[in-house]
């Protein structure tokens, strides 16, 4: 299956290279999730929730870079824009990721709140009350010996799960 996409994906560039349209696309892959299956033995599935993004122009070709950095889907929309050079207004809670570095990117799943940099993956379970934070690709839990950024990545998400509750009430409100 994965190499029939891949010649399928392969197959519809050539073809849109060939067409105007294709000249003036911008294609953004990017997965919903990524694979549990990866993913060591944390109490949160941390891989499930890293995934790659794609961004493919013809215009950006000649600049093309891969960048490894810290975002979430709420960024796509300003970093292309961005890309794209474009002026815009941005009322959304993303940044354009080559010229904002995000200290963290905030997750949440069922009865989990993740928080990851590049590094380090913290996790809080709301029905246990058990927090967890591990250096990635590391099953130790090693938030004993590591407090102060503990500390740091739980304020960072529950900041933002506030501000983004509040988004969205207010988007509500004024719907109404």
């Amino acid at each position: 299956a994965i190499a029939y996409a891949d010649d399928a994906l392969k197959e519809f560039f050539e073809k849109a290279k060939e067409t105007s349209w294709g000249k003036n696309s911008v294609f953004v892959f990017v997965a919903d999730h990524g694979s549990p299956r990866i993913n060591p033995s944390y109490d949160m599935a941390y891989f499930y929730n890293r995934i790659p993004c794609y961004i493919y122009s013809e215009a950006f070709k000649d600049k093309a870079k891969k960048y490894d950095v810290i975002g979430g889907q709420i960024d796509l929309f300003p970093t292309i824009m961005g890309m794209l050079q474009l002026d815009y207004v941005n009322n959304t809670l993303g940044v354009d990721l080559l010229e904002q570095q995000r200290k963290y990117i905030y997750f949440v799943s069922d009865e989990h709140l993740g928080c990851a940099d590049k590094d380090y993956f913290y996790c809080y379970n709301i029905n246990s009350k058990q927090e967890f934070l591990y250096k990635i690709g590391n099953t130790e839990n090693i938030i004993d010996q590591n407090r102060e950024k503990a500390s740091d990545m739980r304020d960072y998400a529950v900041n933002m799960m506030k501000i983004n509750n509040t988004a969205v009430k207010e988007k509500w409100i004024n719907a109404e």
